[in-house]
């Protein structure tokens, strides 16, 4: 694939393994135990999988667009396994066997986790019907992450009933859960809190105006800058100058950019212009311009997209002064 794709999907598994690392960790500090962990590991990859089945069933393939809408689920698709871990300790705390607390402590949150579910659902699935360009920029991305939710929450109704009665019923007594410092000084700031509701509502609507005026602020832009792993050049000598001059000028910078130990592939074209170009008269290029396409090679390179292409421009602007633009 493309050194764009290779670094996009090299980002995606970096991603995946992160987050897991912190969520055993995180999953550990809280529940206080492994079998816990080891469940709410298990019901994530599950549904990753479910996920890309249903991505290859429906025609998609793994681009920049269905890997953001996974990466964007990736922190949703363990939250339903740990309301049916905490329900299921829950009934275990009460003497119920690990069969009883399964179905009891799942049951018991069921309408929560379908309900909060079905309503990011919801609003994912908007972007699938909008139309015009914001549907094509992010309707994959919305089935991507839909599908992900529903995954999980398939998940949550099937493997977590069975692994939490499986596990628990072939373990002793259930150790004391952690984080219950955190627990402890949530509660005093939770009693804090209701002791002045007024001040609460206050700063949050502070904050809603507050958000409001700084809106206009923030700028606006189709897309955000990113390192593509190619860029266009453009090259244009000085008012008069030849073809032979032309091609001169381009082999120099063509040279100049296949020094640097970034650049992988450079494409030149002296003069060019498309067949429609010649009668619509776009697209076509003076006899004193050249472009160029440059490919870098793979992302562990010293140097940025941009850092490399400002290099290069100084480095011929300084050897060729001749150059009227060079972009």
């Amino acid at each position: 694939g493309s050194p764009l794709l290779r670094r996009m999907l090299w980002d995606f598994g970096l991603a995946m393994a992160l987050g897991l690392a912190l969520l055993t960790l995180s999953l550990y500090l809280f529940l206080g135990e492994a079998r816990g962990v080891l469940i709410a590991l298990a019901t994530p990859l599950a549904s990753l999988a479910l996920t890309l089945v249903c991505l290859f069933v429906l025609g998609f393939s793994l681009n920049s667009s269905t890997l953001v809408g996974l990466l964007l689920a990736c922190g949703r698709l363990v939250d339903d396994t740990i309301l049916d871990l905490d329900a299921v300790r829950r009934q275990l705390a009460r003497g119920r066997t690990a069969g009883e607390s399964a179905l009891l402590g799942c049951s018991e949150v069921r309408r929560a986790v379908v309900s909060s579910t079905l309503v990011t659902l919801l609003a994912a699935l908007v972007l699938t019907r909008v139309g015009g360009v914001v549907q094509d920029m992010f309707e994959a991305i919305a089935w991507a992450s839909g599908l992900a939710l529903v995954a999980s929450l398939t998940a949550a109704v099937t493997l977590t009933p069975v692994l939490a009665a499986w596990v628990y019923s072939r373990a002793g007594l259930l150790p004391a859960p952690g984080g219950e410092g955190l627990r402890r000084r949530y509660r005093a700031g939770l009693q804090e809190v209701l002791r002045h509701p007024g001040s609460v509502l206050g700063l949050a609507a502070a904050a809603c105006y507050l958000s409001l005026v700084m809106l206009p602020r923030i700028g606006y832009e189709m897309m955000p800058l990113a390192d593509t792993g190619q860029f266009i050049g453009f090259l244009e000598g000085p008012p008069g100058s030849s073809r032979d001059q032309v091609e001169r000028l381009a082999q120099g910078v063509e040279k100049l950019l296949l020094r640097q130990p970034e650049v992988q592939d450079v494409s030149c074209e002296v003069a060019g212009t498309t067949p429609i170009g010649v009668f619509s008269g776009h697209g076509q290029m003076a006899e004193n311009s050249a472009t160029f396409l440059v490919t870098l090679g793979d992302d562990r390179r010293r140097r940025a997209l941009w850092e490399l292409a400002d290099a290069v421009q100084s480095e011929a602007r300084r050897q060729y002064p001749q150059l009227r633009r060079l972009t």
